[in-house]
């Protein structure tokens, strides 16, 4: 029997996976190490380092999300 816990333990573990694997982070990391991860990938993915380029956006705004989901965590 799964309780409502444990599922929502087994989401945001899923959750947390996902971010990291966004933005390229190894599994044991520093949280200095994920916020320098994470300007590098916007500076990398901002629209006027790139022309404007519709991928890069999206891929900008995957990171932020990311961001968000181990920094609500305590990640960072």
């Amino acid at each position: 029997m799964t309780t409502f816990a444990n599922t929502h333990k087994r989401k945001l573990k899923v959750l947390k996976a996902r971010a990291s694997s966004t933005l390229v982070l190894p599994q044991h990391t520093t949280p200095e190490a994920i916020r320098r991860r994470y300007k590098e990938k916007l500076k990398m993915q901002h629209p006027d380092a790139n022309r404007g380029d519709r991928d890069s956006e999206d891929q900008m705004q995957a990171a932020i999300e990311a961001y968000k989901i181990l920094k609500t965590d305590g990640f960072c």
